[in-house]
């Protein structure tokens, strides 16, 4: 049996969900979204491009490792 450890992304409370959940499911990335909490789920692999995905739009967040 294999884990996936994921990292857990407090988005700013003003974050455009529906546009960064359009861009990462276009460009293939595995994540997972909690619309109630503003919280986005990615694999720790993907973290660094999810980051940097984030500072481009200027995306104010907060990070939480599972």
């Amino acid at each position: 049996m294999e884990f996936v450890k994921y990292v857990c992304i407090l988005l700013h409370v003003g974050t455009d969900l529906k546009e960064l959940e359009n861009h990462l499911s276009m460009n293939g990335y595995s994540f997972g979204i909690d619309k109630n909490r503003n919280l986005l789920f990615v694999p720790i692999d993907d973290f660094g491009y999810v980051e940097e995905i984030l500072a481009d739009r200027n995306i104010i967040h907060g990070v939480r490792e599972y």
